[in-house]
C-alpha cells in the first residue's frame, strides 16, 4: 500500500487495550480498515475471537488486527528510482521498520498510518512526518 505516513501520540492505552509509550514502535491503522476487520466473514458466520463473535459494537481489544505488524518503508523518491530503491532495500532486509499496530486512527485515509514518535524517529526524516508530508509504502507482516 501507498500513503501519507502521520505522526502519531501512541502514549496510553489504545483501541487495541495496550499502554504504549512514545518510545514504542507502533502505530494505527485507519478506522475504516480497523472497523472492517472486525465484521470480517468466513463462510456462514462471523470469525471467531477469544471474546466471542466479533462485531462491530463488540470489545475493541478483539480486532483481528490488534498485535498485527506492517513493514513501513519511507516514500520521499519518485517515479522507477523509488521502485528499483525499494525492491533493493526489500531484497537486503534493510531500508525499513516493523511496526506492530495498537490503535485505530480516526483521522486517517485508508492507505495512511498513524506511527509513534519512537517509529518516526527511526524512520530519519521526522519533519516530513511531522509536517504530514512523507509518503510511505506499507504491506503486512505475515
Amino acid at each position: 500500500f501507498k500513503g501519507n505516513l502521520l505522526a502519531y501520540n501512541a502514549v496510553g492505552v489504545g483501541a487495541c487495550g495496550e499502554q504504549n509509550t512514545d518510545d514504542d514502535l507502533v502505530g494505527a491503522i485507519a478506522w475504516e480498515v480497523f472497523d472492517a476487520a472486525s465484521t470480517l466473514v468466513v463462510g456462514d458466520s462471523a470469525l471467531s475471537y477469544e471474546g466471542g463473535n466479533r462485531n462491530p459494537l463488540g470489545n475493541p481489544n478483539d480486532n483481528p488486527l490488534c498485535g498485527r505488524r506492517i513493514r513501513v518503508f519511507l516514500d520521499n523518491i519518485n517515479g522507477q528510482q523509488q521502485q528499483q530503491q525499494q525492491q533493493q532495500q526489500q531484497d537486503a532486509g534493510t531500508g525499513s521498520i516493523i511496526v506492530r499496530i495498537v490503535d485505530r486512527c480516526t483521522s486517517c485515509l485508508p492507505t495512511e498510518l498513524g506511527l509513534s514518535p519512537g517509529v518516526v524517529a527511526a524512520l530519519g526524516d521526522e519533519n516530513a512526518v511531522l509536517e504530514g508530508k512523507a509518503k510511505g509504502l506499507w504491506e503486512w507482516v505475515l
